[in-house]
């Protein structure tokens, strides 16, 4: 570690360089200097780690030297020396973070033991700051897989992420936890403890491994295996691997599968046997009692599929009612209609499940006047996914994400609905005697005629043609209740061009005639 002394008194400096006991605190000489500027200038060419410094030294005091110097190096260590035992100095001192005040004249034992105070306390922030720096390096290799291409070597991965791999064998492992609360705060135990776990039992047949939290309930684990362990990984595997499943099930009362990749023998293939994990534990759904699943073993994973356009469609519809039951009971119906192609398939649930979670996730981010980061939603639903086992939990998932999304994206737009219909009823009410169409009234409310006739429908109970013919009925009706206005004129007041229609139409809606309503209401029956 490096020490600079600042004191105006050249003796003093001299005195303090003897009495340092530089060997046995493992500390060397950076600089002297004499004044403050000096001092400023010489620290910024070669920084050190304690500085001991005076108050008093000319135009620019130790004072104000270390509040810059702490500024810019806030880990330097600073050790005030000065022949004044005032009690503002002190508290600047306390303030600009000083370590220490020694006063003169200078005792040796005090010197070296305040010194060596701060050289523990400087190992120890180092010790700390080397395993957290170190950490975060190696943590971000598992974001950088999709970099590492086949010219790149084990040994510009090892000094560009701290790692200590070797020429042996590479394994990813995706292991996710089942049927947990995932709200729970017991998730970053888990994880502790699988990692613990893990790593107590595969390090002696690995050369270095670590352990990335991918989700709240799932890890990702890179191992390179030894090149002299003669054991194959999958019976090695099998064993530690059953004995872990066997403690996290048990102490957390959760189901732990493993996806493990195919075996690398060189690190350029990461990125693909990272995928391998993950994918390959898609069977879990086919054989939800099977706890490790291999990519090796050439099992099928995903099973592609798509939505027709017209279930594309319906969902959009339903979705753009904001009615999260009505979506609800489409996506069961779309299920019901597939189950015999799931009971064959299993593995397809999870196709569906994501083709479903992207279409209502972009559905609701365009209809959302508060909108979430998709991507954080998509996060939310491969968590939830990754906790359940069976294509039936799988399914219920499916659907408490849609109404938990809808409820909470969409509620400002569901309390808007009500206004669009009233907007509706109010042009109708304003306008019936022109010609109207659901499309007019669309384009002046500015939604499309779709989902104003599902909205208008659903509030109502009727829909929006035979809401416009009940208005102009009870409006003919008033004017029928006057003498003055003919057949036509009244059919023509109410939007209609054709008497002989209206009279029709009129009949069906009343059951009786418009001269029949007419007549009785002059005798003063019914109407």
């Amino acid at each position: 570690m490096k020490v600079i002394i600042a004191d105006d008194e050249i003796h003093i400096c001299s005195l303090l360089k003897h009495l340092i006991e530089w060997d046995r605190l493992g500390l060397e000489l950076a600089g002297v200097f004499n004044d403050g500027e000096s001092l400023l200038e010489g620290f910024e060419e070669d920084p050190a780690d304690i500085l001991l410094c005076d108050i008093e030294m000319g135009d620019l005091n130790g004072l104000e030297a270390i509040r810059i110097i702490k500024e810019k190096h806030p880990s330097c260590q600073c050790i005030i020396i000065s022949g004044f035992r005032n009690f503002d100095y002190a508290q600047t001192a306390i303030r600009y973070g000083v370590n220490n005040y020694l006063l003169k004249p200078i005792d040796q034992k005090d010197l070296n033991d305040t010194l060596q105070s701060v050289v523990n306390k400087l190992n120890e922030s180092s010790s700390v700051n080397d395993v957290i720096v170190n950490y975060s390096t190696r943590a971000k290799l598992f974001n950088h897989l999709d970099k590492i291409g086949e010219n790149t070597t084990i040994e510009e991965i090892n000094r560009s992420y701290r790692y200590h791999f070797a020429y042996g064998c590479f394994v990813l492992m995706h292991t996710i936890f089942t049927k947990l609360d995932i709200k729970s705060a017991e998730l970053s135990e888990i994880s502790n403890t699988f990692t613990e776990e893990l790593k107590r039992r595969l390090k002696e047949y690995s050369y270095d491994l670590e352990c990335f939290d991918v989700s709240q309930n799932s890890i990702t684990t890179i191992i390179n295996f030894r090149n002299d362990d003669k054991k194959p990984v999958k019976t090695l595997f099998d064993g530690i691997l059953r004995d872990v499943c066997i403690k996290m099930d048990a102490m957390y009362s959760c189901f732990t599968y493993f996806g493990i990749s195919t075996r690398e023998y060189d690190a350029c293939h990461l990125s693909r046997q990272k995928d391998e994990a993950t994918t390959v534990l898609v069977n879990r759904f086919a054989s939800p009692d099977i706890r490790c699943f291999y990519a090796e073993d050439g099992e099928a994973a995903y099973v592609t599929a798509e939505l027709s356009v017209n279930e594309e469609n319906t969902l959009i519809n339903q979705i753009q009612t904001v009615d999260s039951d009505a979506v609800i009971v489409m996506l069961r119906d779309f299920f019901r209609s597939k189950q015999e192609e799931i009971r064959e398939k299993p593995q397809l649930m999870t196709t569906y499940y994501f083709l479903f979670v992207d279409k209502i996730n972009d559905t609701v981010y365009d209809l959302a006047e508060n909108k979430e980061n998709k991507d954080n939603v998509r996060k939310r639903a491969i968590t939830a996914y990754e906790n359940c086992r069976t294509v039936n939990e799988l399914e219920r998932s499916l659907y408490d994400f849609t109404t938990e999304l809808m409820d909470s994206c969409l509620s400002k737009k569901k309390s808007n609905l009500n206004i669009y219909v009233q907007q509706t009823q109010e042009y109708l009410t304003n306008h019936y005697a022109e010609k109207i169409s659901l499309e007019t009234v669309a384009y002046q409310l500015n939604i499309s005629p779709t989902h104003l006739s599902t909205i208008f429908k659903k509030e109502t109970g009727i829909g929006f043609n035979q809401y416009l013919i009940n208005v102009r009925i009870e409006e003919a009706k008033k004017l029928l209740r006057s003498s003055k206005y003919n057949l036509n004129e009244v059919a023509n007041a109410v939007g209609y061009n054709d008497a002989g229609y209206f009279s029709i139409l009129f009949k069906k809606e009343t059951k009786i005639s418009p001269g029949e309503f007419r007549r009785l209401h002059q005798l003063k029956i019914g109407e």
